[in-house]
């Protein structure tokens, strides 16, 4: 580490779909058991700090809360702890910076349960605001407050001393969606400083780290170099599972992924929405009609459910959990008694209904266990022979006692590293203290971009209507075919760079000295030969043509009598960027004439008249 990396305070963000957490580092402290968490938040009190991990992820705006907000703060903005079950809020909001996720994923397609959800403030966006602008009002407030706490820890050097901020993300997030997270930081204040960098970890990443540092008791004993182990984190939102191989354990820490991280969006919150929908179609109206301070995100009847939802486990199946809420509509004549306490005025839980709760979230989890243990098997590497859980729903007993009754009968044990809630955070300030300890990753998704391809009747019948024939060969070719440069488990070595040639039209009579350079990512497993709505535009490269000596290119003349030249380039594509960007340079004859980071947008921004690109 560089003296002036030694300079450096590493901070790490864990932005969640129902609670955000930070973790702080210097170089100093070599030990990770010794970085800090933050565990005092504005509107909350307490004696026990690990409770307070972690700050909701929920914030309400003075203007649509009849300005009752203005005397607490001057911009009438509350956040976290600070924001009341009455007021109109926004909660789940970082499950919106994903466009490629499927409604399905995380949301129930009945028009009662997502008109009950928008009521609660769940996945709903205010009036004149996109997602990354409500995601950076919320990360501005967390900024104001991880820096009131670095000052009052480091008063004296911190107007010198640069901050690397790691913020974690979804293994499984598409690129505009890291890069959506990236700007809602960048919009909210975090790098604003003259020496301040923001960088990018996935959360699967940031947690082995933390857990392979801290539990050095278990980890020496259970983990050793040359096996597997799958890390399972388990959050509000997502679930995000990625699997490696341990290359080394001494003198340090280097592992290997062995497969692409997988996930859903089938965290804990999805408990919550089951728990929703057992009320209404247990009570119908008489729980519905109830005000959103009765029922929504923290509200009492919500904060026991959590507090329930937390101890739930394989333990008292005979035991019948109460939680308190009064329904004057409630008509006892159709309701089962062991439903309701009608003197008590509280809702009777029984396990079997906690298990219904549990039980579609958990299954799914151990689908998406299966799938890693079985995708690591057929990659060739050593078999799985641990799994680590993480995040707050990580810690569940419930999920930890079926996850180890699965995994026993494959020969694999389950372990809950001490204070998962806050593994994350605490991983990204380790990644920044420590560097990678992860240099081999897979490639998450294929990359590539549009070629002309050779008209093949079989797999081509259905594309007549973008066929035509070369001038220059007179074959029949097919248009927007994909060539796919980074395919999904690809190994990608820490910044690593492919050469990517192709051939681009340019027509002079345009009278443009750029051609667009566009490039596409998907998802599929099998990623499909032509361009179609499971292909996701990434970004574009302006290419700069005007030093192109145009005499050393081929010449050929269209149908329509006007000349274009093909003109060869080569572009290098560098893929695992920690500023969770992709780097791309074009060359032409040895000369560079486009490069950039992308520019991630949404399809609607894809540059619709690229010249076609085509291969030799």
């Amino acid at each position: 580490m560089s003296s002036s990396e030694r300079r450096k305070l590493f901070v790490g963000i864990d932005y969640g779909t129902t609670f955000s957490g930070i973790a702080y580092a210097l170089p100093t402290l070599s030990d990770g058991k010794d970085i800090e968490v933050v565990t005092t938040w504005p509107g909350k009190a307490g004696t026990n700090t690990n409770l307070f991990e972690k700050v909701p992820s929920k914030i309400s705006y003075s203007d649509e809360n009849g300005g009752a907000t203005k005397a607490k703060n001057t911009d009438g903005t509350l956040w976290g702890y600070e924001v009341k079950p009455s007021s109109v809020n926004y909660s789940w909001t970082k499950l919106l910076l994903e466009p490629q996720t499927e409604r399905s994923d995380h949301d129930d397609t009945t028009n009662s349960v997502s008109e009950e959800r928008e009521d609660r403030g769940l996945l709903r966006l205010p009036n004149g605001k996109t997602a990354v602008d409500v995601v950076a009002d919320y990360l501005r407030k967390l900024y104001k407050h991880c820096m009131r706490t670095l000052k009052k820890r480091y008063a004296a050097f911190l107007p010198i001393t640069p901050i690397e901020f790691w913020f974690t993300v979804p293994a499984i997030w598409s690129d505009q969606a890291q890069n959506a997270t990236k700007q809602a930081a960048l919009k909210a204040g975090f790098g604003s400083r003259s020496l301040d960098t923001i960088r990018m970890i996935t959360e699967p990443e940031a947690g082995v780290l933390a857990a392979m540092k801290t539990q050095v008791e278990i980890t020496r004993e259970a983990l050793k170099p040359d096996t597997g182990i799958l890390v399972c984190d388990c959050g509000g939102g997502t679930v995000d599972l990625t699997s490696y191989v341990i290359d080394s354990l001494e003198p340090v820490l280097k592992l290997r992924e062995t497969c692409a991280g997988t996930g859903r969006k089938c965290g804990a919150t999805l408990i919550d929405q089951n728990f929703h929908n057992l009320m209404s179609n247990r009570f119908g109206t008489a729980f519905t009609k109830r005000p959103m301070e009765k029922t929504g995100p923290g509200s009492k009847f919500m904060e026991d459910f959590q507090r329930i939802k937390h101890n739930f486990s394989y333990a008292n199946q005979t035991t019948t959990e109460p939680i308190g809420l009064k329904m004057p509509d409630l008509d006892m004549n159709r309701i089962d008694a062991s439903h309701y306490d009608v003197d008590e005025d509280e809702i009777l839980l029984s396990w079997k209904d906690l298990k219904s709760c549990f039980d579609p979230v958990v299954n799914q989890i151990i689908t998406l266990l299966s799938q890693q243990v079985k995708a690591t098997g057929d990659n060739g590497y050593p078999k799985i022979q641990t799994i680590i859980l993480l995040g707050g729903f990580g810690s569940s007993d419930y999920l930890w006692g079926t996850v180890r009754h699965w995994a026993q009968g494959k020969d694999i044990q389950t372990i809950i590293p001490k204070n998962p809630w806050s593994a994350i955070a605490r991983g990204a300030a380790l990644r920044g203290l420590e560097g990678s300890k992860v240099p081999v990753t897979k490639c998450r998704r294929h990359y590539g971009y549009t070629i002309d391809c050779k008209f093949d009747p079989a797999l081509d019948r259905d594309s007549e209507d973008s066929t035509f024939e070369d001038e220059k060969t007179g074959l029949k070719m097919t248009k927007h075919c994909m060539e796919w440069i980074f395919k999904i488990n690809d190994e990608i070595i820490h910044n690593t760079n492919k050469p990517m040639p192709f051939r681009q039209r340019y027509y002079p009579h345009k009278r443009s000295t750029t051609l667009a350079l566009n490039i596409y990512s998907c998802s599929l497993n099998i990623a499909p030969r032509k361009k179609s709505s499971q292909v996701n535009f990434v970004g574009t490269i302006q290419v700069n043509v005007k030093d192109v000596d145009l005499s050393a290119c081929e010449s050929h003349w269209d149908k329509r009598g006007n000349r274009y030249y093909r003109i060869a380039f080569l572009a290098n594509v560098t893929l695992r960027g920690d500023e969770g960007v992709m780097q791309v340079t074009v060359m032409w004859n040895g000369k560079e004439c486009g490069s950039g980071k992308l520019h991630f947008s949404d399809e609607a921004s894809e540059t619709l008249n690229e010249t076609v690109i085509s291969v030799s």
